[in-house]
């Protein structure tokens, strides 16, 4: 990754950090947080199961009546194109959709990951009431980063884990924290 920004600021573009957490695999559970290593006992309680067959549709339309309910500045389009990258990234098994169902059959929560080289990225995950309840995303992440290193990936990474409480629960995993640039165009109003 590109450390080395000073030339971009020199032309005047707009330099951001960011930061992610990436997870060595194979993971151990070891290093988990201990609130991460009760939750996942109590999932394991749970009987869940991990499904890879379920459709982005079906994702998407779990966070819409979850989590993207609470986020405004989503809307119909936005989930379209979501839906549409995952489908143009299946066929090449680049992108995967992860879930994680109850004893009844019930979606519970779900993940779309995307595999590039040996990286594994967490694109955006969804959870029921029940299933945080439950700590069913905790199982599920442990689960994907097993169904990672199948697919011969080295790196995990949390992609996205600026906002304070998702950083915390990304951290609870073990992960290293790793920083990185956005570079844009300033827009001056004069």
């Amino acid at each position: 990754a590109m450390q080395y920004v000073l030339p971009y600021y020199w032309r005047g573009l707009e330099i951001i950090p960011r930061f992610t957490y990436y997870l060595p695999l194979p993971a151990t559970i070891a290093d988990y947080s201990k609130n991460h290593q009760r939750g996942l006992q109590k999932a394991n309680k749970c009987d869940f199961k991990l499904s890879v067959d379920a459709t982005a549709a079906e994702m998407i339309a779990l966070f819409k009546q979850n989590k993207g309910a609470e986020i405004k500045l989503l809307n119909d389009h936005h989930y379209f194109a979501m839906e549409q990258l995952v489908s143009s990234f299946l066929p090449r098994n680049m992108a995967h959709v992860l879930s994680c169902r109850d004893a009844n059959g019930k979606l519970v929560a779900a993940l779309i990951g995307y595999t590039y080289k040996e990286v594994f990225t967490y694109y955006l995950g969804t959870i029921t009431e029940q299933g945080k309840k439950d700590q069913a995303m905790v199982w599920l992440i442990t689960e994907a980063m097993q169904y990672a290193q199948q697919l011969g990936c080295t790196i995990f990474d949390f992609e996205g884990s600026m906002m304070e409480p998702i950083e915390k629960f990304f951290r609870g995993f073990g992960a290293n924290y790793k920083s990185y640039y956005t570079i844009k165009k300033k827009l001056f109003t004069q």
